[in-house]
């Protein structure tokens, strides 16, 4: 069995390209949303907290002022959410290069979401 190690070095040149990252305030979405971003790539972070999309989206200018980020609300568990965030999507941006559905949740307890879905499934 070969195996190869892959990196954030292996992430090519992504000047051009739009990408959504979900779930960009933590772990593996930050880590992408970063990459993307060192690679060239816009990038939006699809958040459900602002306030830390704003903290994110000022770590990562500090690290690479010329990134091109940019944050909007998204809340993947609540549907009317996901409908807003593609509205404003379509009137801010002309198309999506690539999309990083990250966003999710596991071990909560039981609950619903305000459509009357399981909560851990509506969400992930």
């Amino acid at each position: 069995m070969a195996t190869e190690v892959w990196s954030a070095d292996d992430v090519p040149d992504l000047h051009g390209r739009r990408a959504i990252v979900t779930g960009a305030t933590s772990g593996v979405g930050l880590e992408a949303a970063r990459v993307l971003a060192e690679r060239g790539a816009e990038v939006i972070l699809a958040v459900r907290n602002l306030a830390k999309g704003a903290d994110v989206e000022a770590e990562m200018l500090l690290a690479s002022p010329a990134a091109q980020v940019t944050v909007m609300r998204l809340d993947v568990s609540d549907l009317s959410s996901v409908r807003q965030f593609a509205e404003s999507f379509r009137e801010r941006f002309d198309r999506l290069d690539i999309l990083l559905n990250n966003a999710g949740i596991m071990m909560v307890p039981y609950g619903t979401t305000a459509d009357g879905f399981e909560r851990h499934l509506a969400t992930n």
